[in-house]
């Protein structure tokens, strides 16, 4: 029998002008009693935990529990849809996340964790193990198509008004224009997508540029 919980954290200290906020980011859980290990997912750009819903009823009859988080500005989450002032502040989220988890929210804390990263997703848990090193408690890592580059080709219009917008208007979002058959082969998911509430196509400038810089 599959559990599903549903819960919020901390995340990462967030400067705002002069003063400061602490924003709640949404997380789920599909756990079971048979689980002999942790998956910590962190879904792509414009995804949410939601996304992962169907993956998670596969995996954890197999064994898995699975602890999924929706990304600042994304999902469930608090923030602006698509925006983030410092793309280094995903992972810094992620580490708050793992630190929830591993301070009693975990259903069983003695299971070897691992973790996962789609996408852009990928590129933040790989920054956050990165950053922790030696004390990042991942015994395993898994990379769904890391966003270690952009593969569609952006014109040199777009990424110099991008610049301008990341100096002067930092907090202006515009369309990823990501194709859905370019996300996936299911024509039958491209239609979920237009209708999921929880989705959208934006993208700050500098949640642009922190996948370009990656590391």
């Amino acid at each position: 029998m599959i559990k599903r919980t549903e819960g919020y954290f901390t995340g990462d200290h967030h400067k705002l002008g002069s003063s400061s906020q602490n924003q709640e980011l949404f997380f789920q859980s599909w756990t079971s009693a048979k689980a002999r290990a942790t998956l910590v997912l962190t879904h792509g750009i414009s995804e949410h935990s939601e996304s992962y819903h169907e993956m998670a009823l596969e995996l954890v009859p197999r064994g898995w529990d699975i602890y999924a988080w929706d990304l600042r500005g994304h999902g469930r989450s608090e923030g602006k849809r698509g925006y983030i002032d410092d793309f280094h502040r995903y992972s810094r989220d992620l580490h708050h996340f793992v630190k929830h988890l591993k301070s009693g929210s975990l259903k069983n804390s003695k299971l070897p964790l691992i973790m996962m990263g789609h996408s852009m997703g990928g590129l933040i848990t790989l920054r956050y193990l990165v950053d922790q090193g030696v004390a990042a408690p991942a015994k395993g890592l898994v990379l769904s198509s890391p966003a270690l580059g952009i593969s569609m080709p952006i014109p040199t219009w777009k990424e110099f008004a991008a610049r301008a917008l990341l100096n002067y208007l930092p907090q202006v979002t515009l369309p990823n224009d990501i194709p859905h058959n370019l996300l996936t082969h299911i024509e039958e998911r491209w239609r979920r997508y237009d209708s999921d509430p929880l989705r959208h196509d934006k993208v700050s400038a500098a949640m642009y540029f922190g996948m370009i810089e990656g590391f």
